[in-house]
């Protein structure tokens, strides 16, 4: 088996297409494994679902406004923030020539085109998600106060409401593909960037965006 696996590893060092081709993979999963890593909260203080950037991995969010292909640094824009934390940040944007920056900004303007409806469901979600556990709260605390249901029967109930919709999001999430389409998006992106740049150019690139 170890012997198979050393000829696998080699065969791949000896093919640049099957090593461009795991580059873009090894690509996908982190992003794929930085969204995992994000879980979304129950804000006992102002009872709400909260998740961090809408549980997706920053490079899923960025978008045109890479300064080095837009022209311009617009650091009040969120947008910004996101590509400052995103793997994109690692990239020497500024390397490339005139011609192949305008060619990576129509990829990437693609690849905004097609996440904007994705990261507006997610947004409608949770706004749902949230609008259906302030109904919730509200139904409860009105059963108590005209004596529906008792103190301890509130406090019960009350006990399990994070729990309940933590899930309804998480579920609404999966049923919906979120992360599974950003990943194709992703995924399709990553081999537009590799098929316009050179050899050299990909391997730069993906020892920026990949993480050790």
């Amino acid at each position: 088996m170890a012997t198979a696996s050393l000829l696998m590893s080699c065969q791949k060092e000896s093919n640049p297409l099957a090593q461009r081709e795991q580059n873009i993979s090894d690509l996908v999963y982190q992003a794929e494994n930085e969204s995992d890593q994000i879980t979304p909260n129950y804000n006992s203080n102002f009872q709400i679902i909260e998740i961090a950037h809408l549980g997706l991995s920053y490079d899923y969010l960025i978008t045109t406004k890479i300064p080095a292909l837009c022209g311009y640094y617009d650091y009040n824009d969120i947008n910004f923030e996101y590509f400052k934390e995103s793997n994109f940040n690692r990239v020497n944007w500024e390397s490339y020539s005139q011609s192949t920056k305008e060619s990576l900004e129509v990829i990437i303007q693609k690849f905004e085109k097609n996440q904007l409806p994705i990261i507006k469901n997610v947004e409608v979600i949770l706004n749902n998600c949230n609008d259906s556990l302030n109904k919730y709260l509200c139904n409860q605390q009105r059963m108590l106060n005209q004596k529906e249901i008792n103190k301890k029967e509130y406090d019960s109930i009350m006990t399990g409401v994070p729990d309940t919709f933590l899930k309804l999001f998480r579920s609404s999430i999966e049923d919906n593909k979120i992360r599974i389409n950003c990943s194709a998006n992703f995924r399709q992106m990553l081999q537009e960037i590799q098929n316009t740049l050179s050899q050299t150019q990909w391997e730069d690139f993906f020892r920026c965006m990949y993480r050790q």
